[in-house]
């Protein structure tokens, strides 16, 4: 995760995050956006889609991924960043995590998941207001 160093949000936690370039892929760009504010280098290829966020509200559509890492690599946090750092779910700040209430059960389902290795990708719509609209559904990834 990564502490913001600017507006919205300034000194709070949040996913390595940001918009696509032209000509990039999603993986691409979730690559790219990680390197730049961790300093950590990811394969596109190896990134596998966990969730997708409609946010109504502010025309925007958030793509999540996860990764295996077979080490824990050195973070190096980029210029819009005050901190970077791995975080277990005990270990993230409640109330320093921007946007937190907007995910609804969407990081505890995360680390359960995790736990298990028993994956699926969410489908999140957030509605026009904190609380109102809010709706997930799963869609379970089959073991092959």
């Amino acid at each position: 995760m990564c502490r913001r160093s600017q507006e919205p949000a300034i000194g709070q936690w949040v996913l390595p995050s940001g918009f696509l370039e032209c000509g990039e892929t999603l993986e691409q760009g979730a690559a790219r956006e990680t390197f730049e504010e961790t300093g950590v280098s990811l394969d596109p290829n190896q990134l596998d889609l966990a969730s997708i966020i409609n946010i109504t509200a502010i025309d925007q559509i958030v793509i999540t991924f996860r990764v295996d890492l077979s080490t824990l690599p050195t973070l190096r946090p980029g210029a819009e960043c005050l901190d970077a750092a791995f975080l277990s779910e005990q270990e993230i700040p409640e109330g320093d995590f921007a946007w937190r209430k907007w995910l609804g059960p969407v990081p505890g389902k995360f680390f359960d998941e995790l736990r298990l290795r028993d994956f699926s990708i969410r489908l999140i719509t957030v509605g026009p207001s904190r609380g109102v609209g809010f709706s997930v559904r799963d869609y379970k990834i089959q073991r092959s």
